[in-house]
């Protein structure tokens, strides 16, 4: 809760005056100390922030893997979202290994990338990144393992697990049997048959589904674990499905931004990571877009937000041009103008008429018919 700082500085107030301090000087004393009382910590607090700060600056510079793994066991973090922290790790090289009921523990953990490291490692992401599964499933998943060692067969996995239908289709949907030979699609249609496959004829581990297409493959991964490993959205979109009055070739990444001078008007396009209008920013609007090779940072003023806002609202993707904004090495744009996606529609296409095909009107169906 918030305190009431005023009775404090009325009383400092009064005494500045009676020490005939200047009433400007004064002024901007309370000022100060009126607006570090919203935002300011106390020094205990600094120090132990200062400490958090430094070790975690270590752990990401000296041990990245551990440090990603962290974070993404430590869920939800606000602004860091598994999506965020997982295409940050990439950026740095680091590996990032799916689901799989194999390998994955209900924490995301770190697997060796050759046997014996001690140093290098992958991130395997846990069965807690699963929209929809149980923790009771995942735990039990890594028991089983534990006693009886890994799986070599859906059936085999079935027979040693007893697993709700839900959680083993939410295991399905996040790809976690890929291991077994088994596609997404596939693994979902048996999953919906369990526990109960054993007792049907007609239930096929083999059926044939036709190959998922990437969009396909990226909107699954989404809506199954929150990120995806195959490739970074806005960069399928803007390579296959662009659909804005914007030539690609103009268009700015944010590994761009070093290299560019401040001040210029560039285009650019990302997924909306972040939005929010702080009530202490007077009317402005925040977004945080990302690109497979970083994170843009945006500022629209209220004036262009009122223009603007028809283009933007209810979209995952912008595609805006403003001015670059550059200081001691962080960049932001103030938006002028968005674009809004054109999107195809479907053509109608008028039925022929019913008599070249010799079928009577509905009415006249209706007479013939009493």
């Amino acid at each position: 809760m918030r305190g009431d700082i005023n009775p404090w500085l009325n009383k400092l107030a009064t005494g500045m005056q009676k020490n005939g301090i200047a009433p400007d000087f004064a002024e901007a004393i309370l000022a100060q100390m009126k607006g570090f009382a919203e935002y300011g910590f106390p020094e205990s607090h600094s120090v132990s922030f200062a400490l958090l700060a430094y070790a975690s600056s270590y752990l990401k510079c000296h041990y990245p893997a551990a440090f990603f793994t962290a974070l993404l066991n430590s869920q939800p973090m606000g602004f860091y979202s598994p999506h965020a922290l997982i295409q940050a790790a990439r950026r740095q090289a680091i590996a990032v290994l799916p689901v799989c009921v194999n390998h994955s523990s209900w924490d995301s953990t770190l697997e060796p990338l050759s046997p014996g490291s001690t140093r290098d490692f992958a991130i395997r992401l846990g069965f807690s990144l699963i929209t929809g599964l149980s923790k009771k499933s995942g735990e039990q998943i890594e028991r089983t393992r534990k006693r009886i060692g890994t799986w070599t067969s859906w059936e085999q996995f079935l027979q040693h697990t007893k697993i709700p239908r839900h959680d083993l289709t939410a295991l399905a949907a996040a790809n976690s049997f890929s291991i077994f030979g088994l596609s997404r699609r596939s693994a979902v249609w048996i999953a919906a048959a369990a526990p109960h496959s054993s007792w049907l004829e007609d239930v096929e581990l083999s059926s044939r589904f036709p190959e998922e297409k990437k969009e396909e493959s990226i909107q699954q991964d989404f809506s199954s674990f929150q990120t995806c490993l195959y490739a970074h959205p806005s960069q399928f979109i803007r390579d296959e499905a662009w659909c804005y009055d914007v030539p690609v070739s103009k268009l700015k990444k944010a590994q761009d931004l070093d290299d560019l001078i401040p001040n210029q008007v560039i285009t650019i396009f990302g997924m909306i990571l972040i939005q929010q209008r702080p009530p202490s920013a007077n009317g402005m609007m925040f977004i945080t877009l990302e690109d497979e090779t970083g994170f843009f940072n945006l500022a629209i003023t209220p004036e262009t937000l009122q223009r603007i806002a028809a283009k933007i609202a209810g979209q995952s993707f912008l595609c805006v041009s403003g001015k670059l904004q550059s200081s001691s090495g962080a960049h932001s744009i103030l938006v002028k103008d968005a674009f809004a996606p054109k999107i195809s529609k479907a053509e109608v296409i008028p039925m022929p008429s019913q008599q070249n095909h010799g079928y009577p009107s509905p009415a006249k169906a209706a007479m013939m018919n009493s």
